[in-house]
């Protein structure tokens, strides 16, 4: 992530680092937990996988974060919307979300202000996408046209919450087998008042 309002970002970064804390000691999504810190873009780019960035992006406020799921769909969404809050709270930023497993079907997103965007460097990604989905006659040119603003397709699937029906954000509401087959975990999610959900900072 890079932002080019560099007090905001620094404000912002105490706000996220207490949500952080605060959802690392309530739950358990990853084994390195949540961990968005600030970084020296210099260390991290490199001209071949980034050749449209301009100089002066280098000099701009960063953070980086490598945060494993171990392909769990339900703990990979919930990382996902932690990383969507970040955005909004910086609608400036510019949020790059590397995928290894198959929750960003693309494999790479970037995410501003909220909206979920096909991440142009990873071209190669989204052309291996579309030809798995039979989809071959797009191109690069329709990106814009195909692309929804909303969370789904871009973002994977949206499985039923009924297969993650023992999970402790889940079980915490009270809903029966018959409810949670009837509700995806983005529905589910919705209901959860998650460590962001209570952050009151501007």
């Amino acid at each position: 992530m890079y932002c080019p309002e560099d007090e905001l970002f620094h404000e912002t970064m105490n706000a996220i680092e207490r949500v952080q804390e605060n959802a690392n000691q309530r739950f358990v999504w990853s084994p390195d937990g949540l961990n968005l810190q600030p970084f020296d873009l210099y260390e991290f780019w490199d001209h071949s996988t980034h050749p449209s960035w301009s100089p002066e992006v280098l000099d701009y406020p960063a953070a980086i974060a490598m945060i494993p799921t171990n392909g769990d769909a339900w703990k990979t969404h919930l990382v996902i919307r932690f990383l969507r809050w970040v955005s909004k709270k910086l609608p400036a930023a510019r949020l790059r979300v590397n995928d290894e497993g198959y929750f960003v079907r693309p494999g790479g997103i970037v995410i501003v202000d909220g909206q979920f965007l096909p991440d142009w460097g990873d071209a190669r990604a989204w052309k291996s996408y579309f030809v798995e989905t039979e989809d071959w006659t797009k191109t690069l040119a329709d990106f814009e046209a195909v692309v929804p603003d909303s969370m789904y397709p871009l973002v994977a699937f949206a499985p039923l919450a009924k297969g993650f029906a023992n999970r402790s954000e889940i079980k915490a509401l009270g809903l029966s087998r018959r409810e949670l087959a009837q509700l995806t975990i983005d529905e589910v999610a919705d209901r959860i008042c998650l460590p962001w959900d209570e952050d009151t900072t501007r």
